[in-house]
């Protein structure tokens, strides 16, 4: 939400890295104050946050997201009582933080440049960082489990490589010596799934072509739908949102997916689309009328994901169970 800005507010923008960030002090007037570096190591983030808090009573932090590496220093200010926004990569990038066509492309330029969007947003931009160990370590238990489907996949696709090409059977590994981590593994996931989301966990089971499997994965990627201010957030996360290009003649009018966010969830969101679409009747109906309207098969796929990820968002908030209804409401959601 956004910041009661006085003239004693400070904000301060982080550049992320493995090593050491990057990070850029700016008062309410868009002046610097201070700017530097800072390494990662817990007492490092400790002794600055504490110098940081004591110096200025005000203070507005925003980073960048960016996998795991943001999330030390994030906890070491919320530790402190300080909120700490987290910012879209989208919204940091070079082109978006420039002030001016000089690309000026550095560690404390984009620190700066983050600063400077905190201020231009009064703070309201991105979501606050939040830490939840239970939730946190049930993301890290789905990853597992995906990656271990991904690796058995690659070994499958190696030893037919391996067949064709004439090598004894005995020299290409075993996909299936996996199999029984596999099965301990999306045993362990469901289970944990339904602890941890007892309401929604039950809510996704319930629609039509969303397994056990399916429904663990996608909460356990998603840690939490209360993260996402609206629709078009969590269909932007899944990286199924619409992204419109008018410039030029070959591309314009046309329209793609942005394929931003996680990975793992489009992918599910992209298969579990065809399921509802061949087992729930308002999403075949819906399925039915985009091919008769003339669309390809895959942006007519591609349009169910993203009324699947509006459905299930408003289902999960609410917390109330799938409404057919749903489906032919969620065009205008994401427009």
């Amino acid at each position: 939400m956004s910041h009661s800005v006085t003239e004693s507010t400070i904000f301060l923008g982080f550049d992320i890295g493995k090593s050491e960030h990057a990070f850029a002090f700016v008062n309410a007037v868009g002046e610097v104050v201070h700017r530097g570096k800072l390494k990662t190591d817990k007492r490092s983030l400790k002794s600055f946050v504490s110098k940081a808090q004591k110096t200025h009573s005000d203070l507005v932090v925003g980073v960048e997201a960016t996998g795991i590496y943001h999330e030390r220093l994030a906890r070491t200010f919320l530790d402190a009582g300080i909120t700490v926004q987290v910012l879209n990569p989208q919204l940091t990038t070079t082109k978006a933080i420039r002030s001016s066509v000089r690309l000026v492309k550095s560690d404390a330029a984009d620190a700066m440049g983050i600063a400077q969007k905190l201020r231009e947003k009064r703070g309201d931009i991105g979501h606050p960082f939040s830490w939840n160990h239970e939730r946190r370590a049930l993301q890290a238990l789905g990853r597992s489990y995906d990656h271990l489907l991904w690796h058995r996949q690659s070994l499958r696709a190696h030893v037919g490589m391996y067949k064709e090409r004439g090598f004894a059977e005995t020299f290409a590994p075993n996909p299936e010596s996996l199999e029984p981590e596999i099965s301990r593994l999306r045993r362990d996931l469901i289970a944990e799934a339904r602890r941890v989301y007892p309401v929604e966990f039950e809510i996704l089971v319930a629609v039509p072509g969303i397994a056990d499997e399916t429904a663990a994965r996608m909460l356990a990627e998603t840690m939490g739908i209360e993260r996402f201010r609206n629709a078009h957030a969590f269909a932007a996360f899944v990286g199924v949102d619409p992204r419109v290009k008018e410039s030029g003649t070959s591309v314009r009018g046309k329209t793609s997916m942005t394929k931003n966010g996680s990975p793992i969830l489009r992918y599910l969101f992209g298969w579990t689309g065809r399921n509802v679409a061949q087992w729930s009747a308002p999403f075949r109906q819906r399925l039915d009328y985009d091919i008769g309207r003339g669309k390809p098969a895959g942006v007519a796929y591609g349009s169910i994901a993203r009324r699947l990820a509006v459905v299930l968002y408003t289902c999960l908030v609410n917390k109330t169970p799938f409404d057919p209804s749903l489906v032919g409401a969620a065009a205008g959601r994401l427009t």
